[in-house]
């Protein structure tokens, strides 16, 4: 599959993991260390997790990590929805943003999987 840092689903992840902690920077104390940590170690983990897999030297250790993102992707949706919740995000824009990172990393997981049926290495 090439470099993971060609992966539109990786640099998606990490510019709006970048972005979060820009955000949770101006948040009172009390929700930047219980919310706004969670948030970006979420956030972040997305694309630790992809590259973490494609560093592995199996399908299935790749397929995992993949897994595992798309899991933390869905955290950050989680984590976001709160800080919406508690008026501490007003920009829709990084609720449109996760969704896109959800997508683009079930994607990449049914790519991966569908590479790895076609090749018969699982």
């Amino acid at each position: 599959m090439g470099k993971f840092e060609n992966l539109i689903a990786y640099q998606q992840a990490v510019s709006l993991a970048d972005d979060l902690r820009e955000v949770i920077r101006d948040w009172p104390n009390a929700d930047l260390w219980t919310l706004g940590v969670q948030l970006v170690r979420a956030a972040d983990s997305v694309g630790a997790n992809i590259a973490e897999g494609f560093g592995r030297g199996s399908n299935a250790e790749e397929n995992r990590f993949l897994l595992i993102a798309r899991g933390s992707a869905n955290e950050t949706q989680h984590w976001i929805e709160r800080a919406f919740a508690r008026s501490l995000i007003d920009d829709d824009s990084f609720r449109v943003r996760a969704a896109a990172v959800c997508r683009l990393v079930n994607g990449l997981h049914r790519a991966h999987r569908a590479r790895a049926r076609a090749t018969g290495d699982r």
